[in-house]
């Protein structure tokens, strides 16, 4: 019956995903068939190389103090979102969201998230957020913007979510589990200390052979950060299974060391 309920509520969460994608396609035509002359205003982390894009029309006026990288991209995308989104209030929340996490305001998306009551609401904005997080380039630009003690809050405030693919009777289950891994370098294979590793909620920091462990976390599925002050791209996974009474053990890989260059 756990394995039934199990599969379920993947089911579920792969059509949340679809449904999101469904959103995105619609928004996509919607906007091209408004205009199709007029240039987009706005730019998507996962925009095209401008090298390649061509234009029919005038380019739309920007601000000279534009950021061109991919969070500043994505926020602007966001801030679009979030003025067309005025009469939809479960893709205004979303909007808003992805807005504060962006930001790094890890109080004001813990806010919306307390005050939203719908679940498909909630279902839409843990889609999205783990569709944004899942682009290593764009999680790369918003450390580097807000910073490792902001990235790290936001990292705990979305690591608490339980993401709800797990069976009810896990959920309620009172047990908790012990996870555990080790931290490797991608490059050199190196084990690598001194990484926070973020699930649950909890933090863990690896040590000098690069093991971690939670001793208490409870069962569900969560989303999992590891990052380190120097490590440019954060490692970032949103399905992490905790089932209870169990130990997991799982093996990280991140680039804690810079790709050697080789010459022309």
């Amino acid at each position: 019956m756990t394995l039934i309920m199990s599969k379920l509520n993947r089911l579920y969460s792969i059509l949340i995903l679809l449904f999101l994608a469904g959103l995105l396609i619609s928004a996509c035509s919607g906007k091209k068939d408004e205009n199709e002359a007029k240039p987009n205003p706005g730019v998507k982390h996962q925009a095209d190389n401008p090298q390649t894009k061509t234009s029919t029309g005038p380019q739309s006026a920007k601000p000279e103090n534009a950021d061109k990288s991919a969070w500043g991209e994505a926020l602007q995308q966001t801030e679009q979102d979030i003025k067309k989104s005025k009469n939809d209030k479960m893709m205004r929340t979303s909007a808003l969201m992805q807005q504060a996490l962006l930001n790094g305001d890890a109080a004001k998306a813990r806010n919306i998230w307390l005050q939203t009551e719908d679940q498909l609401t909630k279902g839409v904005i843990q889609g999205t957020t783990a569709l944004t997080l899942s682009n290593p380039k764009l999680l790369q630009s918003m450390l580097a913007h807000i910073g490792y003690e902001k990235f790290t809050d936001i990292a705990d405030f979305f690591s608490s979510i339980e993401q709800g693919t797990l069976s009810v009777n896990a959920q309620e289950s009172a047990k908790t589990a012990t996870v555990e891994g080790r931290i490797t370098d991608t490059n050199t294979r190196k084990q690598v200390a001194g990484v926070t590793v973020i699930l649950g909620g909890q933090r863990a920091v690896s040590d000098a052979k690069g093991n971690y462990k939670f001793d208490a976390i409870s069962p569900g599925t969560y989303a999992e950060f590891a990052l380190k002050p120097g490590i440019d791209t954060p490692y970032f996974s949103s399905m992490v299974e905790v089932y209870d009474g169990r130990s997991e053990v799982i093996q990280l890989t991140i680039e804690a060391a810079p790709v050697a260059e080789v010459p022309p």
